[in-house]
């Protein structure tokens, strides 16, 4: 991604917006695939938490709590990514203008 910003400040023409544009379309995608995880994860909580605390599923809340936390943070990275992914394209296509 930081190579990628570079060419594009570089304005040498190997980045074009089209390019940038179907990155960001697929980083828009694997966010909304992660989001979808976020769900279910959030949807094994809740069971794990609606069941009695001496079974199993009270075991695995610890577990599920780390693995939302690294989806927490992945998901803003790549909200953060996508957003200057966007930022670039437009700043190609009005220099190009």
């Amino acid at each position: 991604m930081d190579a990628l910003a570079r060419e594009t400040r570089a304005g040498d023409g190997t980045v074009t917006p089209r390019k940038l544009e179907d990155l960001y379309t697929e980083a828009c995608a694997e966010v909304l695939a992660l989001e979808a995880k976020a769900l279910r994860l959030r949807r094994r909580t809740h069971a794990a938490l609606g069941g009695d605390a001496r079974t199993a599923g009270h075991d695995v809340l610890p577990a599920l709590a780390a693995e939302a936390e690294a989806l927490e943070r992945d998901v803003a990275d790549l909200r953060e990514q996508a957003r200057h992914l966007r930022t670039a394209a437009e700043w190609l296509r009005e220099r190009g203008a």
